[in-house]
């Protein structure tokens, strides 16, 4: 019974402080940050009404509209690369591939070649990559190759000439 009473003191004891610890590091530290309090920032889109964003987000995004209305028409294919199949609703552009993400760690690396033969068959113009492109895959080699029209940010607009 003793142990028992011992044990139960301890647990409550380790959870307490545990706690104590945890406000202590969140309130007074500033280790936790609330990046939701940021998004301050709605997209001018249509479609995208009622988003909020950080700023340089949204002028990101508005500088992609921008550019994909010179240079693209509704519902012509354009490869958003890797990990953005929401831009495919917002922009209204259709994804050459069948696959909706490139998200590496998950890739099987068959399918670049089959990605690759996508993007020639529907005549892609564009690849805009938002963020991280550059990996060791056989699609980023593809894309790297190709040339770079624009950029902005962390957006980088490639062309694909036939």
């Amino acid at each position: 019974m003793f142990y028992k009473e011992r044990v139960f003191k301890y647990i409550i004891f380790l959870v307490l402080l545990s706690s104590a610890i945890g406000f202590y590091l969140t309130f007074f530290q500033n280790i936790y940050e609330n990046h939701y309090l940021k998004d301050n920032t709605s997209i001018s889109l249509e479609k995208a009404k009622g988003i909020l964003v950080e700023q340089p987000q949204a002028t990101t995004i508005e500088s992609i509209n921008e550019f994909l209305n010179k240079n693209t028409a509704k519902n012509d294919y354009v490869l958003f690369y890797p990990y953005h199949p929401l831009f495919y609703f917002i922009f209204e552009r259709k994804n050459p591939s069948k696959d909706p993400t490139y998200y590496v760690r998950a890739w099987r690396f068959y399918d670049d070649d089959v990605i690759i033969s996508e993007i020639k068959q529907k005549k892609t113009k564009y690849i805009i990559t938002y963020g991280p492109y550059d990996f060791d895959t056989k699609l980023s080699d593809f894309i790297i190759s190709k040339k770079k029209v624009s950029s902005f940010g962390s957006v980088v607009i490639f062309k694909i000439q036939y």
